[in-house]
């Protein structure tokens, strides 16, 4: 199943964002200090500067979520995923890395 937020919704969307990430934390391995971070999806940057953030997690018992969430420039929530992202630009792809525990 998928789900598409659009960050208007800020408690779904805070809700979603914890759950994916502490259930993809708590299913990757930590990396050793000579590898890159485990990603819990993939982040793509629109041409009008909309983050949109493809997120995939995983649960015991093989149950898995995915998410969709857009945020559009002036989301009150847009320079801290920009940061988190290691900044990003426009038509640009990049891994999402887990937000820290």
């Amino acid at each position: 199943m998928v789900s598409i937020v659009r960050c208007g919704m800020m408690g779904a969307v805070a809700v979603l964002m914890m759950i994916a990430c502490a259930m993809a934390v708590a299913q990757t391995p930590k990396p050793k200090a000579d590898e890159a971070p485990p990603s819990i999806g993939v982040a793509q940057m629109r041409t009008d500067g909309t983050i949109v953030l493809y997120l995939r997690a995983t649960a015991p018992g093989g149950a898995v979520g995915h998410g969709l969430l857009e945020y559009p420039p002036g989301h009150p929530q847009y320079q801290d995923i920009q940061r988190h992202l290691g900044g990003i630009k426009p038509g640009e792809m990049k891994n999402v890395p887990p937000w820290p525990q």
